[in-house]
């Protein structure tokens, strides 16, 4: 089918990896660690399109123009492969559908009769995990102060997309005090899973709540363990193996949600550690379909969602302010290292290039484009019957 080998045509030339269909797109992962969907060409929704089918970036089709401008290269590498009209095809929906479903066959998906990508066993890679942790320590280390080594990893909250803050406030300050405002009364022991730098700890320390704080990083766990806060006990483990103890009353998520596949054995194992009628608190910036499975899982009664995307949105123009600076040392010491050693900056680059964080590649490219959110960022309270 002239369709599917087209697809096919463009997943591997943007090394194309993780595809899936729900018959009305098919959606990969190029080797820019960017998400690219196709649907049928005339598809009312979509940010561009090639002479076949209309480009979608994300988990979701969207009409704002940003999106299209900050993926000018993915885009136009689409397009230079789907560059003219295929005899005799027909790009309407359900030729769409056929050929959508023949190329997720040839790459070894499948098509999700729920309608969402299909499940992976390992929602990230250890590699990328790691380098996550880099990119948050680099984070970290913008928003330091002075004396403070419990600082937070997550975006800022402002009371709306265009106020104007008072030469004080701190949004990252005031997004940990919105989520946590929202643990229900009576909640006196929580696992914080995903836990960083253990800025939200600290502040329910302060509350007089007993805390376990989980973090796969070494060095943030070894950090949490010296401020020794009261009532808060770190484990340096990932919350996927370990195994349920003394049950706790709320597991927090704050933006660790996107570690984990939202799959129902997922959810089963987060019901595990909590009392009978436990909460589950999460809050994370989530891919259209990632939200869809939170909303839609069979284990936990959805009590509270808040779509605070418009709260989160001015962390974006916060990022492009720090972008130059990253990319003037950056251009500043490979300068070096290609007067002193161009074989070892030959390596460096090499790396930087092959990086599988698609903000670590931001960061040292030059380009200045801030991160950009992956569909909607939503606040979850989650109930256990």
């Amino acid at each position: 089918m002239l369709l599917s080998r087209r697809m096919l045509a463009i997943v591997h030339a943007l090394g194309g990896r993780d595809a899936g269909t729900n018959g009305e797109e098919l959606w990969f992962e190029t080797d820019a660690g960017v998400q690219v969907r196709l649907g049928h060409r005339d598809q009312p929704r979509c940010f561009d399109r090639s002479a076949n089918f209309a480009i979608s970036y994300g988990a979701r089709a969207t009409a704002d123009p940003d999106a299209g401008r900050l993926l000018p290269t993915v885009t136009e590498r689409v397009k230079s492969v789907d560059a003219h009209d295929l005899p005799g095809a027909r790009a309407d929906a359900e030729s769409f559908r056929r050929a959508a479903e023949a190329a997720a066959r040839e790459l070894g998906a499948h098509r999700d009769p729920a309608g969402g990508p299909p499940q992976r066993t390992v929602w990230e890679h250890p590699r990328m995990r790691r380098q996550h942790a880099v990119f948050l320590d680099l984070c970290a280390r913008l928003l330091q102060r002075p004396g403070e080594t419990l600082l937070p990893l997550h975006w800022g909250f402002w009371p709306s997309p265009d106020a104007e803050a008072a030469a004080d406030y701190d949004p990252w300050l005031a997004y940990s005090r919105y989520l946590l405002s929202l643990i229900p009364a009576g909640c006196e022991r929580i696992l914080d899973v995903g836990c960083g730098l253990g800025f939200n700890a600290r502040l329910l320390s302060a509350q007089g709540k007993q805390v376990t704080a989980v973090s796969p990083v070494a060095h943030h766990c070894e950090t949490i363990e010296g401020a020794a806060l009261p009532g808060v006990e770190v484990v340096c483990a990932r919350f996927e193996e370990m195994t349920p103890g003394a049950p706790h009353d709320l597991l927090l998520f704050s933006e660790s949600l996107n570690h984990f596949p939202l799959d129902t054995a997922f959810f089963e194992h987060c019901r595990a550690f909590l009392r009978p009628s436990g909460w589950l608190l999460a809050a994370d910036d989530l891919a259209e379909e990632r939200a869809g499975a939170v909303e839609t899982q069979p284990v936990f009664r959805l009590v509270r969602r808040a779509d605070i995307s418009a709260n989160v949105a001015p962390t974006h123009d916060w990022w492009k302010r720090q972008m130059p600076a990253f990319a003037a040392a950056h251009t500043a010491l490979m300068s070096v290292l290609a007067l002193e050693d161009a074989e070892l900056a030959a390596r460096v680059r090499a790396v930087v290039d092959g990086l599988d964080s698609a903000e670590l590649r931001l960061l040292f490219s030059g380009e200045l484009a801030a991160p950009i959110s992956k569909g909607r960022y939503m606040a979850y309270l989650l109930q256990r019957d």
